[in-house]
């Protein structure tokens, strides 16, 4: 028992996390991530932009919805989950998109690493986080 409540409370901190990197990147507080705010925050993970494309790519193959440009709360938490995976040195192939978006352990991936700065010098338009 102790085990799960151990689950349950790494879950909802992970939750917390990719929550907060939400509100970070929903610079005009709108709900949805637009393909301004995606670039101006996630070049703060350090990526180079093809493998950003390809987190752009990952998330479509699930979310076909975010087809016009703007991340909802699941894809934007999605590409959260694919840059985890491109920082541990994977390559996004759509075997490990699958994986990592419908696999049993989807929930389990933690929070990529960036260094984000203050919301403010977001709305002034950092071309990256540090």
């Amino acid at each position: 028992m102790g085990g799960e409540n151990q689950a349950a409370q790494i879950h909802r901190v992970v939750d917390d996390l990719f929550e907060e990197y939400f509100r970070r990147a929903d610079l005009d507080q709108d709900g949805r991530i637009s393909s301004v705010e995606q670039v101006i925050f996630f070049r703060g993970f350090d990526l180079p932009m093809q493998q950003l494309g390809q987190v752009w790519d990952g998330v479509r193959v699930k979310n076909e919805m975010e087809l016009y440009g703007y991340l909802g709360r699941e894809a934007f938490y999605d590409a959260l989950k694919l840059v985890t995976v491109l920082q541990s040195g994977r390559e996004l192939t759509l075997d490990v998109v699958v994986e990592t978006l419908y696999g049993p352990d989807s929930a389990k991936i933690v929070n990529p690493a960036a260094q984000v700065i203050s919301h403010d010098l977001l709305r002034k338009g950092c071309p990256r986080l540090v």
